[in-house]
């Protein structure tokens, strides 16, 4: 009876996380950067951009690396006196990966035109 309970609860879990799975998709087309989130089942060929910024717009950013996660924290500029923060958790980057999206903001942070 406990082990069918532990198995719902199990399988309750799973179908939880599959359903909550997002992939993330870095893109740097040289003006500006793309991120973009869409399920792994999806079948669209065409996915909306989760944030989509210029090059110009990216004051600086913070990378940290976890266990399996790494976290993007951009801090953007704005018109608005508010500042403007995205923070992205990286589920699954490679660490080659993570060192290319690292290259590109640096490459950006380096060549930014106040």
């Amino acid at each position: 009876m406990t082990v069918d309970i532990a198995l719902s609860v199990l399988c309750i879990l799973l179908i939880f996380f599959l359903l909550r799975l997002q992939c993330i998709v870095f893109e740097n087309s040289g003006n500006c950067i793309t991120f973009r989130k869409h399920h792994p089942f999806t079948l669209k060929r065409f996915i909306p951009p989760f944030i989509e910024l210029p090059q110009s717009s990216i004051k600086d950013y913070d990378f940290r690396k976890g266990l399996g996660v790494s976290h993007l924290t951009l801090k953007i500029n704005s018109q608005r006196k508010k500042k403007m923060v995205v923070k992205l958790f990286l589920l699954g980057f490679t660490n080659s990966q993570n060192k290319k999206i690292i290259s590109s903001l640096q490459f950006i942070k380096l060549n930014r035109k106040d």
